[in-house]
């Protein structure tokens, strides 16, 4: 997808990346398809720093999102941008717990019914 300023990722760049980091001995976990689910647990679980993916729903589920659109390479080093829940639900004035509500109302694709049963 574009990135900031209309840099796109080179094909293979995630592959590349994904090694890099199993290079340096941090804990990668992948998926082919829809795992969003799966991938918050992964990161509770494990106290991961986030999710590194363009996808907003991790937010949303209160996973915080490292987006790939605005990491930066360069100098030998990593650059991410973390988006944490609770400052993104600061900034919009809401409670952490109502991420998941504002996101079904903005239209986001998915949403699990258990956490609007509150």
């Amino acid at each position: 997808s574009m990135g900031v300023g209309g840099f796109v990722l080179p094909w293979g760049a995630i592959e590349v990346m994904v090694e890099a980091f199993v290079a340096e001995g941090v804990p990668t976990r992948r998926a082919m398809y829809e795992a969003d689910s799966e991938l918050a647990r992964e990161c509770v679980q494990h106290a991961a720093l986030g999710v590194l993916s363009n996808d907003s729903d991790f937010v949303c589920m209160r996973v915080p999102l490292l987006p790939l659109n605005e990491l930066r390479l360069g100098h030998g080093a990593v650059e991410l941008v973390r988006y944490a829940p609770e400052a993104v639900a600061g900034c919009l004035g809401v409670g952490e717990e109502q991420l998941p509500l504002l996101a079904c109302m903005c239209g986001n694709d998915y949403i699990d019914k258990a956490l609007l049963d509150n």
